[in-house]
């Protein structure tokens, strides 16, 4: 299979429409990258790429959003979801957020589409229709939000407001609408300790674009959506990394990375080989949902 994959998305253009197999839980025929259009309010057709590996349904999907300002093509290159998607059995959608200028989500009140002019865009909405028909033509099974910073912020509010995430992990952006409620969804957040433009501890970052979420109280809300316990948290120091686990109906975890500003804390931008987001992430949520992939044989 093809593993020169960046060059693949960059050339996004000529990579044809997803298929509507007749047997989708089959063995996939062409393996590879392919886009996806989703009509939204009958007033804008919207795009993805979505990566099929060589594998046999149902398949567990991975939805992966960008930061503001960012797009598919960056956030496969940093995260590395595609290569490890190959590796194991999932299948990898990468939206884009709205312009015009800036690509962004309506995260809530902090993000580019959140303004006043485009407070009418509903990406939960464009979300749960993409994850929907994906894993209708694809064999779709579990499906985990993953996102980068105001995509971190989206894929909070999906989880909130949506009903298609069985987990999620969000990075370096905390939950920016004023309530969580539903069923508990397993949810594992990182952030840098010193991420200067959304700070953990909350408030104004570098930018002043927002008064952002403190991580804190953002965990806080989920323990209380996941019906956790007064119990301690049992604490787990692995190098720069801290992760925090509650007791609750549903994996509930904070994880922070000492000496890490604004980044994804894995993938392209990691500083070594001691951690990594994207794998780790994908083993958590592998335990949490019970999902045995190609590798694990």
């Amino acid at each position: 299979m093809n593993r020169v994959l960046p060059l693949v998305l960059v050339l996004g253009a000529c990579v044809t429409e997803l298929p509507s197999p007749s047997q989708p839980c089959a063995d996939w025929e062409e393996p590879g990258l392919y886009t996806l259009h989703i009509d939204q309010d009958d007033t804008k057709k919207r795009k993805a790429w979505i990566w099929v590996p060589k594998s046999t349904g149902p398949r567990p999907q991975v939805v992966i959003l960008h930061g503001a300002g960012s797009n598919h093509t960056r956030i496969s290159e940093v995260t590395r979801f595609i290569r490890l998607a190959e590796d194991e059995g999932f299948v990898a959608i990468f939206p884009d957020g709205l312009g015009p200028l800036i690509r962004g989500w309506n995260a809530g009140d902090c993000c580019v589409n959140s303004r006043e002019e485009k407070k009418d865009i509903d990406d939960v909405a464009y979300l749960e229709a993409l994850a929907a028909e994906v894993s209708r033509r694809t064999c779709g099974a579990d499906t985990l939000g993953v996102g980068f910073s105001a995509g971190a912020m989206m894929t909070h509010r999906w989880a909130c407001e949506g009903t298609t995430l069985d987990a999620l992990m969000p990075a370096s952006g905390p939950l920016m609408v004023p309530e969580c409620k539903g069923e508990p969804i397993a949810i594992r957040h990182y952030h840098g300790a010193d991420d200067p433009t959304v700070p953990p501890q909350g408030g104004l970052g570098k930018n002043e674009s927002a008064l952002y979420t403190s991580v804190d109280q953002t965990m806080e809300i989920w323990r209380a959506r996941n019906n956790c316990t007064d119990e301690e948290p049992t604490v787990e120091v692995d190098g720069d990394v801290t992760c925090t686990r509650w007791s609750c109906e549903v994996a509930t975890e904070m994880c922070i990375v000492d000496n890490w500003a604004h980044m994804y804390p894995g993938g392209s931008n990691r500083k070594s080989d001691q951690h990594d987001a994207t794998a780790e992430g994908w083993n958590w949520f592998k335990d949490v949902r019970d999902i045995t992939s190609p590798s694990d044989g």
